[in-house]
């Protein structure tokens, strides 16, 4: 069957997903209709800014971070479910899912937080709801064809993948904000670095890295979510635990042997741990050896209050998980809580 079929108990799922496409493709047309030429000769004024990091590293922290000041734009939630017409829809549907979301008080379980349809999202998961081809989020969807999605369309040669679509995106989203600069947030472009660098020479790169003791953890957590409201094939455990150590060592692989094509002044590493506990100091070091524009802190102190109060994860230590993780991921395991 198509992609490995789908479990029984995903069915109801299915069903949303064909209607979806389904009851959204007047919208789309009409987006088509209005909007598609403009899109296709739309230019950049300048080049994206790439945040990498494995699956939660503190991608989407740094993301909803830097969405703060005016100058960049980025995928949101909105943007991300509804790509395939966010152009036109989303001034006026947004607001009404909004209000929706905080009467019935929707949780937003892969943030652990409230739904709200302006947090940040992600550029991949934007071209899985436009039906590309190309999106590796499909993985997640059919997850048991989830090594081969990942070695197609995340870990195969830059000058074999096809970024088009993820061309396309980026500036639709460009246009839509009157050339703003993009902030660009998927992980696995952590792994297809010269695939950007040849479609963007000129873009800035920020990498955020996170105890990997914490990072499997957070994994298996995003796992159980992917599976509960997204996935169309049940797997075990043990099977995602599998698929969590084999996809680790191959993100950091790609990245250690890939960074050293970005020319200098266009690539940052911070540390998560760093950024919750220096916000300020590392996002300013940030915008500096990027040149990113001034960086005005108070741009970021109503994002940060609000937030102050969100409380990270905590993993106890197992020493025999250690041992195992240790073992798998080789040099990549970085332990930032050991003295």
């Amino acid at each position: 069957m198509f992609m490995g079929g789908i479990s029984f108990r995903r069915t109801p799922m299915f069903v949303v997903y064909f209607l979806r496409f389904i009851l959204m493709e007047p919208l789309r047309m009409v987006e088509v209709l209005l909007f598609e030429r403009r899109i296709r000769k739309h230019e950049l004024k300048e080049d994206p800014i790439f945040i990498l990091g494995h699956w939660r590293s503190g991608t989407s922290h740094l993301q909803n971070l830097l969405h703060q000041d005016t100058n960049f734009t980025t995928m949101t939630l909105y943007r991300m479910l509804f790509s395939d017409h966010f152009i036109w829809t989303e001034s006026w549907l947004n607001p009404f899912l909004n209000r929706i979301s905080k009467t019935i008080g929707i949780r937003y379980s892969f943030q652990r937080t409230t739904l709200d349809f302006n947090l940040s999202g992600e550029f991949d998961t934007a071209l899985c709801s436009m039906g590309s081809s190309h999106a590796y989020t499909w993985a997640h969807l059919f997850p048991k064809q989830y090594k081969r999605w990942m070695n197609e369309q995340v870990f195969a040669d830059g000058n074999t993948l096809d970024l088009s679509d993820y061309d396309y995106l980026i500036r639709k989203l460009s246009w839509q904000a009157k050339g703003k600069r993009i902030i660009v947030k998927s992980p696995g472009d952590t792994s297809r670095i010269r695939a950007l660098l040849k479609e963007y020479p000129n873009a800035s790169f920020i990498y955020i890295s996170r105890d990997s003791y914490d990072v499997y953890h957070s994994s298996m957590y995003l796992w159980e979510a992917i599976q509960r409201e997204n996935s169309l094939q049940h797997l075990s455990k043990e099977e995602i635990s599998e698929l969590v150590l084999w996809t680790y060592p191959r993100v950091m692989k790609n990245y250690e042997e890939e960074k050293s094509f970005i020319p200098e002044g266009q690539l940052i590493e911070i540390a998560f741990e760093e950024l919750h506990q220096h916000t300020e100091d590392v996002l300013r070091n940030a915008y500096q050896q990027l040149s990113l524009g001034a960086f005005h802190p108070e741009d970021f102190a109503a994002f940060l209050h609000k937030n102050k109060t969100h409380q990270k994860a905590s993993y106890s230590k197992d020493v025999k998980l250690v041992e195992k993780l240790k073992a798998h991921w080789g040099t990549y395991y970085c332990d930032r809580l050991t003295p």
